[in-house]
This record gives structure tokens, C-alpha cells and sequence, in this order.
């Protein structure tokens, strides 16, 4: 049997609240500490890689970091692959159990011709949007490679788009909105030349299984589901990684996309009425 792996969050109380319920529903992986613990939980805002590092020289061997701002992570991740520590990043999206299945079509569709991808991402008020943008890349990347390239093309104080390309033929429409009407939920569309990829993942921290549908010339088809969210899936490879002795770093990826972020960030913060101060976010949760 695998071991359990003592586990701490060091952060705001949401986030010790979503640490303690991910920890009660993986009860033979993990529990909690207050003392030395082989895993921490970080909030990703603010100067979150600092944090980390500090976490790193504390003796903890992984990682789990909360909805990632955009930083530049080469620093955190020289130190991790030293000291062979494994660091997870706890996107809202990209690691839901959908995803494998979902990209296997976009590839198929892909190598055929070009089209266009679009993703829509709806979060609520006051939401961090850098973070919500790095979250979306994120998923793109794990459907159908990085997004290559972006630009800004419209933006308000509830949302923005963001046109970018992936490959030569294949270009990505990223939609960001902030309203407390809707649900939290990503919703991405291709289409194709053949036909459709419809991919809906709702609210992580609810039970309800991600959407899979495929549209061809003979029809739709509703893919099996799994009910798993991203952010559990996210704790179960951590898991294998640390106790297999084999790290993971999902910094190698998020690099780039951090990077594409933050070229975009100045243009996103000039938009009247974003909140963007994380630290005086932090003290509000």
C-alpha cells in the first residue's frame, strides 16, 4: 500500500478549506499536519514563487500551487529539479479527466486542415484575471499543443479577448467574462472541416463530470463521462510522482505560457477597474 503523505496549506483560509476537503477525499494519500509536512499547499498569487522556494528549503518534497499568476518560475524550477522535488500546479481545467479524450479528436481534426478553436472561461467578480488568462493557455496546451503567439483585441472591466495561433493552420479565440449571473465553467469549440469538438467542463470544486461531444457529417456523440474534477486528478498524479520517487514539474510547460501572459499583462492592466493587486486581494479573502 502506498504511504500516506503528510500534507500542510499555507495560504488564505479558501485554500486550507479546499486542501482539507481534497485531503478527506483522498484519505489513504494524504493527511494533514501542522508540523514538517512532505506536501504544501500554496495560494499562486502574489509573489508565489518566493514562497515556494521558502517551502523547498523547509524540507517539503512537492508542491501543490493554487491557481498560478503568471511569474517567471526558472529560478523555482533550478531548485526543484536539485533538489528532485516535485511541483504540481493546480489549474482549474486542463487536468480534468476529459482532456485526454478530447485532444485525441482535436489532433485527428488537426492534422486534416487548419481551424478554429475557441474557449470560454466564465469566473466570477473580482476573479485574477492574469491568472484566469495563464489558466486557459494552459488547457489549450493540453488539447493541442502551446499557443505560439497572442494579442489583445478587446478588454473591459468584465472580460477580454485574446486571438492567437497555435500552429500555421490553426488559429485559438481565448474569451475571458466575470459575472456572478453564470456558473464558473470553460466551454471550447473547434471547428473544423469535418466537423466539431465541443468540450464543457463545469465549476471544479463541484462533482458533476466534464461534456464531450463530437460532431460529424453522420451526427453528435456524447462521450463517456468521468466524474473527476482537474484539481482531484491534479492530487492523485501528485501522489504517484512523490511516492514512485519519480518528480514532476508542471513548470516546464507553464513557462511559456507565463511568459505569453505576461507580454499581454501591461495592455490587460490598463483596463479601468480590474483588480490586479493581489496582495490587497489576499487580505480581502
Amino acid at each position: 500500500m502506498s504511504p500516506s503523505l503528510g500534507t500542510r496549506a499555507l495560504g488564505s483560509p479558501a485554500l486550507r478549506h479546499r486542501v482539507a476537503a481534497m485531503v478527506a477525499s483522498l484519505p489513504a494519500s494524504f493527511h494533514l499536519t501542522d508540523g514538517p509536512a512532505d506536501v504544501v499547499a500554496l495560494d499562486g498569487d502574489g509573489d508565489w514563487t518566493a514562497r515556494a522556494q521558502e517551502a523547498l528549503r523547509g524540507g517539503a518534497r512537492a508542491l501543490v500551487v493554487s491557481d498560478p499568476e503568471p511569474r517567471d518560475t526558472r529560478g523555482l524550477l533550478a531548485d526543484a529539479e536539485r533538489l528532485g522535488a516535485t511541483i504540481a500546479l493546480d489549474s482549474p481545467w486542463s487536468r480534468n479527466p476529459a482532456v485526454p479524450a478530447a485532444a485525441a479528436e482535436l489532433s485527428r481534426r488537426l492534422s486534416g486542415g487548419g481551424g478554429l478553436l475557441e474557449l470560454e472561461v466564465v469566473s466570477g467578480l473580482g476573479a485574477p484575471v492574469l491568472a484566469t488568462v495563464a489558466a486557459q493557455l494552459a488547457l489549450v496546451r493540453s488539447l493541442s499543443g502551446p499557443v505560439t503567439s497572442a494579442k489583445l483585441v478587446a478588454a473591459t472591466a468584465r472580460g477580454c479577448t485574446i486571438l492567437g495561433s497555435m500552429n500555421p493552420d490553426a488559429r485559438v479565440k481565448l474569451v475571458t467574462i466575470q459575472t456572478d449571473a453564470r456558473p464558473t465553467s470553460a466551454r471550447l469549440r473547434f471547428i473544423g472541416r469535418d466537423g466539431s469538438v465541443d468540450l464543457s467542463i463545469p465549476d471544479p470544486s463541484t462533482s458533476r463530470p466534464a461534456e464531450l461531444t463530437l460532431t460529424t457529417r453522420d451526427g453528435s456523440i456524447l462521450m463517456p463521462t468521468v466524474f473527476e474534477s482537474a484539481r482531484r486528478s491534479v492530487w492523485r498524479s501528485l501522489h504517484s510522482a512523490v511516492t514512485a520517487d519519480r518528480p514532476l514539474n508542471d513548470l516546464d510547460e507553464f513557462i511559456g505560457d507565463a511568459d505569453i501572459v505576461r507580454a499581454l499583462a501591461d495592455e490587460l492592466t490598463a483596463v479601468p477597474d480590474h483588480d490586479f493587486d493581489t496582495d490587497r486581494r489576499r487580505k480581502t479573502r
